[in-house]
């Protein structure tokens, strides 16, 4: 009965390092039990009752005490749980009602079961939050935080509504239904995954319908002043809101009355490189040249997601944004180039800023598609392709990230390789840069790749052990720029294992700054942007 009743442990790894020889990722918490440096998850912390996709129910407080983990050469470690939720099946009547609820005899018949013992159910954490505010619509992406030595689970809650005068309805984005023209994300809900407890906190206190619901159900909201600012550090900018947002901003950002009739300086979500592509990257890597063939882009072709990027964006400090690349409106939907990109902020203080960044007039930035097809027509860069592609070996492309450097436009594409079996599981190669004027390079690292399209060469390395200082302008060489900026990447994530966030976002902004710096000095494409603060 509650023999397999949890699961056990989590699994950190940063999206910017992994191991240097092997290609696998690094984890700062792993194993079971698990173990790590600077994030703590133990005991009945590290058990997890609810989470994503745990369907059905498990029965708890049985005879027999619950399997935990295997411990090599001794007995596996057992326990039982001590938490809040569950409905006691303390008679008959009880374990008949569930026996028929589930449609398993089991729960009515076996001996395991005891007065004392729990039945545990809608464990799925949207299912669970859903069916307490069902008033409420939720993004379709949960993500788990370790917070005081618990996993917790944050999900976004929106309020939605079709009945907002002169508003236009949107078209469904996830977790948003596809018959409102008004959305606003107003809670913030948890999931404790040890114990089942939700919380609803209130982020926005303006919203005229979280406010009409909290005094209707004055005991399901708190408010989100008094959610608890560990939990607060983890909140990120929803990616179904965001993506709905950049959507409608794409069409109102026009502020000329016949051009917004005529549609001619619409925006357009960037199409998905990767999906537009995938044919002529599947030619490029069997014939092992570069693809020549355009890719074919309409109407119904994939748009590329928004993502998260830790990065210092134009006259700000570095910081989480949610990014997403637009191209301009056009017929037959070919015209790729980049027109401006949007992004939103997740940091505590500017949660929730929307800026806008437009490339100048005149100029002609490359969009990812654009920068996808010179990454496949790059014969160096096809041939690797073909032989990490073969002899069971599978590549995998990963997203095409657009980086503001400066006053230069950067995109860089991590590659993996994994097995061609069940349980393979992507192994990071190498990394290409790409910027207009530049052919793309690849190598281990971003500042490698950098050094190589720029024509820098690499002298032996004399390393001297001390703090990372900021750049100051002057003499310095591009090479000594991006020997500070890779130090300084190094040194954070020393920081960040030893849980300092402080100096991370420190040395993170040290590194950027001489990256900036680098770029000009190598001259760098100049895609000087104009930013707008979106509404």
């Amino acid at each position: 009965m509650g023999e397999r009743a949890h699961r056990h442990g989590a699994i950190i790894s940063p999206t910017n390092a992994s191991e240097a020889l092997s290609g696998n990722p690094i984890f700062y918490l792993k194993n079971v039990p698990p173990s790590g440096s600077g994030i703590e998850l133990k005991g009945k912390g590290a058990q997890l009752y609810f989470g994503e996709n745990l369907p059905g129910y498990v029965i708890v407080k049985a005879k027999s005490d619950e399997f935990n983990y295997v411990r090599p050469g001794q007995s596996d470690a057992q326990t039982r749980y001590s938490g809040k939720d569950g409905v006691k099946v303390s008679n008959i009547f009880k374990r008949a009602a569930f026996a028929l609820r589930f449609g398993d005899i089991n729960a009515l018949i076996s001996g395991q079961i005891s007065s004392n013992s729990k039945v545990i159910f809608i464990r799925d954490v949207r299912e669970r939050v859903s069916k307490l505010a069902p008033f409420l619509s939720f993004d379709r992406d949960p993500y788990p935080a370790v917070i005081n030595n618990r996993v917790v689970w944050i999900l976004d809650g929106y309020t939605t509504s079709g009945r907002y005068p002169y508003a236009q309805f949107s078209d469904s984005s996830g977790g948003i239904p596809g018959d409102v023209n008004y959305v606003r994300n107003s809670v913030k809900a948890t999931v404790d995954a040890y114990n089942g407890t939700v919380r609803f906190y209130i982020v926005d206190h303006h919203d005229p319908l979280i406010r009409a619901y909290q005094k209707a159900f004055p005991d399901l909201f708190t408010d989100g002043k008094k959610a608890p600012d560990a939990l607060k550090a983890h909140y990120r900018y929803p990616q179904d809101l965001f993506r709905l947002q950049s959507d409608v901003f794409g069409k109102y950002h026009v502020t000329q009355a016949r051009r917004f009739y005529q549609g001619t300086e619409r925006w357009l979500r960037s199409p998905d490189p990767l999906a537009v592509t995938s044919s002529v990257v599947s030619e490029g890597t069997r014939t092992g040249r570069g693809a020549q063939r355009a890719p074919e882009i309409s109407a119904t072709s994939p748009r590329q997601e928004p993502y998260y990027l830790n990065v210092r964006l134009p006259g700000s400090d570095p910081g989480f944004v949610l990014m997403q690349p637009y191209v301009p409106v056009s017929r037959g939907h070919q015209q790729t180039r980049l027109t401006a990109f949007i992004t939103a902020k997740s940091d505590p203080g500017e949660y929730g800023k929307l800026e806008a960044f437009v490339m100048p007039q005149g100029t002609n930035v490359s969009g990812p598609v654009q920068v996808a097809n010179s990454i496949d027509s790059d014969d160096m860069i096809a041939q690797q392709f073909t032989l990490l592609d073969q002899h069971g070996s599978q590549l995998v492309r990963g997203n095409i990230q657009l980086i503001p450097v400066g006053s230069s436009i950067v995109y860089v594409q991590p590659i993996y390789v994994r097995q061609q079996s069940d349980q393979g599981f992507p192994q990071f190669r190498f990394v290409i840069a790409y910027t207009d004027g530049q052919t793309p390079k690849f190598a281990d690292t971003v500042d490698h790749a950098l050094e190589q399209m720029f024509g820098i060469t690499t002298p032996t390395p004399t390393p001297t052990p001390g703090p990372t200082p900021t750049p100051t302008p002057g003499n310095q060489t591009v090479r000594q720029l991006l020997d500070a900026a890779n130090k300084a990447f190094t040194d954070a994530e020393t920081a960040l294992k030893q849980g300092d966030l402080a100096e991370y976002q420190r040395l993170i902004g040290v590194a950027q700054k001489a990256v900036d710096q680098a770029l000009q000095l190598a001259g760098g494409t100049p895609s000087s942007t104009t930013t707008t603060t979106a509404p």
